[in-house]
């Protein structure tokens, strides 16, 4: 898959996002101008008339929009007509869900014309506001969509976390109350990831665990020291990382999470790297894009932006 010879990345920037699109960009410049070709035309036939990416039931949708804009831009293609109008018809994002407000944030703050409209930005941080917990983290049922009288969750999630660490550098806002914010994670690094909320690094699903590991680093936090070998242990000796102990195959977002985890800790994959390759060369398909495992036949910008950003780490 890769060509003889692959231009040079860009710069990377402090920020996990833009971290992941220079990955994504040496990615993409490593393919061979025809399958470069077929990405670039399978990620243009993702845009919607109405400027929203396509979702895997073909309609329009917020989620997958995230990706298509992160795919995009580390390809260097532009986003689609009207998708800052598509973008402004959430408005503020008043009754958005905590997951679809991120990624209401996040393609605000990927989309240029939409970047600058710092006001609603805002609004739209606000709102996310919400969800944060009285420890400083984040947790999406703290209020919950059509529940303002919700109990708010007690603990953050790490996940949670990321994701709204990951929206305010996107967009370009700092982060209200970043101390609290920091001190949170840091506790929980401090602890191992063994709290309430911190023990879904270890107990729950690989890119779960990545998400934890990629924070701590980003913030200076005191990474424990089995995290490394806890995702090197998930690794599949065919290639490919799995979700978790005993599934029964790995699967694309676990690997390129794994992956990046992996180098933001400064530990790149190093055995087992030519397996893991072929595993992510085998869910490429026909035509461009990548497919989430070896059972699935359908290929959507979600999958692909994982898919680019395990090539990229593979091919460094």
């Amino acid at each position: 898959m890769p060509a003889d010879s692959a231009p040079v990345p860009p710069t990377v920037s402090q920020t996990i996002s833009q971290e992941m699109l220079a990955v994504i960009h040496r990615a993409a410049g490593s393919l061979d101008p025809a399958l470069r070709g077929q990405l670039a035309d399978f990620l243009r036939r993702q845009w919607l008339p109405e400027g929203a990416a396509r979702g895997r039931g073909g309609a329009a949708d917020l989620y997958y929009s995230v990706f298509q804009l992160a795919c995009c831009q580390g390809l260097g293609l532009p986003a689609a007509p009207l998708t800052a109008g598509y973008l402004r018809g959430f408005a503020t994002g008043a009754g958005l869900d905590f997951v679809h407000r991120i990624c209401l944030a996040r393609c605000r703050g990927l989309l240029p014309e939409t970047r600058g409209e710092t006001a609603v930005n805002q609004q739209v941080f606000h709102g996310l506001e919400q969800f944060r917990c009285p420890d400083g983290g984040y947790e999406r049922s703290a209020v919950g969509a059509g529940a303002p009288a919700a109990p708010p969750a007690r603990s953050g999630s790490i996940y949670d976390g990321f994701l709204a660490l990951l929206a305010y550098e996107e967009s370009g806002l700092a982060m209200p109350r970043l101390g609290d914010f920091q001190r949170w994670a840091g506790q929980l690094a401090a602890g191992g990831g063994h709290s309430p909320a911190g023990s879904e690094v270890w107990a729950g699903a690989t890119p779960v665990a990545a998400a934890g590991l990629v924070l701590w680093s980003r913030l200076g936090c005191p990474v424990p020291a089995a995290a490394a070998g806890f995702l090197r242990d998930r690794l599949h000796p065919c290639g490919g990382f799995l979700a978790a102990a005993g599934t029964p195959m790995p699967d694309l977002l676990s690997t390129a999470t794994a992956l990046h985890a992996l180098a933001a800790m400064g530990q790149p994959l190093a055995e087992g790297r030519q397996a893991c390759l072929e595993f992510v060369e085998s869910l490429w398909a026909e035509g461009g894009g990548f497919g989430g495992h070896l059972a699935d036949h359908e290929v959507d910008s979600e999958y692909t932006f994982y898919g680019l950003l395990a090539l990229g780490h593979l091919l460094a």
